[in-house]
């Protein structure tokens, strides 16, 4: 009897310190997997990003579109990680006093206005957007990073040009459900579609009977010109119209930076 006692506490022993190993061997084994799910994105402090615009330049025949550093001031930043927004909209000048948590992958995205505003402003004839995404950069604790992004014209205007003297004339610009007329110099702004191109109809109307019709494909950055002169006399002694119209401009940005890329 007394045999099989210490047999049964020497299997009990044995088993004790199977248990203990067994445990011992989660605590590693959880503890390893911690480490592993740790990436360097979420290792512990912040950091600071300092933007600065960059302009960009047009192949074609081209006009200058500037920006000066004061308008550079009021661009709207949005920081993104992946697909997941971390800052959204915040303006240039404050931009740079704001830390964000370590990791690799950021990229930043700047506008001066929001697509939406880019056709309503200005009693719905818009205004020029101007966009710009970074590459991918990496935030460090304690350090600025310094985030260089070009920005371009996103959107597309049709300027158009009545000259003294025309009367009872009025231009038309329709693109689907929107339609903006008008009898005085103006420029409308239209926002660019994914496919690249936006088509536009151009109606100028005289004396309420519609004169001259153009279909127009607008892209981004480009500038469509239509001017309207006084022609010669027609039978009955009224006035043509001289109707031109000139695609052949792209627009040009020059762009002051905020941050110069030298070290302070």
């Amino acid at each position: 009897m007394i045999q099989n006692m210490k047999m049964w506490t020497l299997k009990s022993d044995k088993f004790f310190l199977l248990g203990l190993f067994a445990l011992f061997l989660l605590v590693v084994l959880f503890a390893a997997c911690q480490n592993d799910g740790m990436s360097s994105d979420e290792e512990p402090g912040e950091g600071s990003v300092a933007v600065s615009l960059q302009g960009s330049s047009a192949e074609t025949r081209a006009i200058t579109s500037t920006i000066t550093e004061e308008e550079a001031n009021l661009f709207l930043v949005t920081l993104f990680k992946g697909t997941d927004f971390v800052s959204q909209q915040v303006m240039l000048r404050n931009f740079a006093s704001l830390t964000f948590p370590v990791g690799y992958g950021y990229k930043v995205s700047v506008e001066n206005i929001t697509e939406e505003e880019a056709e309503s402003l200005n009693e719905g004839w818009g205004a020029k957007r101007y966009t710009g995404l970074s590459a991918a950069f990496g935030i460090l604790a304690g350090q600025t990073t310094r985030v260089a992004v070009r920005c371009g014209v996103a959107n597309a205007a049709v300027a158009i040009t009545i000259a003294d003297g025309v009367e009872g004339c009025v231009i038309r610009v329709i693109s689907g459900d929107r339609v903006l007329s008008t009898s005085d110099t103006q420029t409308a702004y239209f926002n660019i579609p994914p496919s690249g191109t936006l088509s536009t109809v151009i109606q100028v109307e005289k004396d309420g009977e519609v004169v001259s019709e153009k279909e127009m494909e607008l892209a981004a950055s480009q500038v469509k010109d239509i001017n309207v002169k006084p022609g010669g006399i027609e039978e009955g002694g009224t006035l043509s119209l001289e109707i031109t119209y000139d695609d052949s401009f792209e627009v040009v940005e020059t762009v002051i930076p905020i941050f110069p890329d030298s070290e302070d």
